[in-house]
C-alpha cells in the first residue's frame, strides 16, 4: 500500500503545528483534522466499512513518520 500521497500532507501539518502544540500543551487539532481528511484515521479498518485495509506494517509506517517529524518541529 502506497501511503506517501496521504501521509506527506499530514506530516507537514503536524510538523508545522508541533512547536505551538508542545508549548501550549494543546490537543493537536490541526494534525488530527489532517489525518481525518487524508483517510488515515481509517487506516486499519477493512475496506468493506470504508477503511483503507492496512495492517500493522502500514500503521507503524504512519505512526513512525508522524512521531519522527513531530519530534523535529519546523
Amino acid at each position: 500500500m502506497e501511503l506517501s500521497a496521504r501521509l506527506d500532507p499530514v506530516v507537514a501539518v503536524a510538523a508545522d503545528s508541533a512547536r505551538e502544540v508542545d508549548a501550549q500543551a494543546a490537543f493537536p487539532e490541526k494534525a488530527v483534522l489532517a489525518l481525518r481528511e487524508s483517510g488515515l484515521l481509517g487506516l486499519t479498518l477493512p475496506t468493506e466499512v470504508g477503511g483503507l485495509g492496512g495492517g500493522p506494517h502500514e500503521l507503524t509506517e504512519v505512526v513512525g513518520a508522524l512521531a519522527g517529524r513531530a519530534a523535529r518541529p519546523r
